[in-house]
C-alpha cells in the first residue's frame, strides 16, 4: 500500500534501496572486529538495514551539498549573475 502511494522518483529509489546488497561476510567480519566478539545473524541483519540507511542518508546529503554549490556557483557574493558560470 504504501509503495503504491510513492512518486514515481520514489518508487524508482526505493526499488534501487531494495536491490543493494551488503555482503554479510564483510557486514559480520567489521561487526566483530568492533565489538571483539562474535555477534550472532540477528545482529549482523540488524546493522547491515542501518547501514544501508546510513548510506541513504550520506548520498541525500550530498545530493544536497551538490546542489547547494551549484546554485552558489551561479551567483557572485555580490549578488550578481556569475557570467563565467565557475
Amino acid at each position: 500500500l504504501l509503495v503504491q502511494a510513492l512518486s514515481p522518483d520514489q518508487a524508482e529509489r526505493y526499488d534501487i534501496w531494495r536491490r543493494v546488497r551488503l555482503k554479510k561476510e564483510t557486514v559480520r567480519k567489521i561487526t566483530n572486529q568492533t565489538l571483539s566478539q562474535s555477534v550472532p545473524a540477528s545482529v549482523v541483519t540488524t546493522i547491515n538495514g542501518y547501514t544501508k540507511v546510513f548510506i541513504g542518508e550520506i548520498i541525500d546529503r550530498a545530493r544536497e551539498v551538490q546542489t547547494e554549490w551549484m546554485a552558489a556557483s551561479l551567483t557572485l557574493p555580490t549578488g550578481e549573475l556569475n557570467v563565467g558560470g565557475g
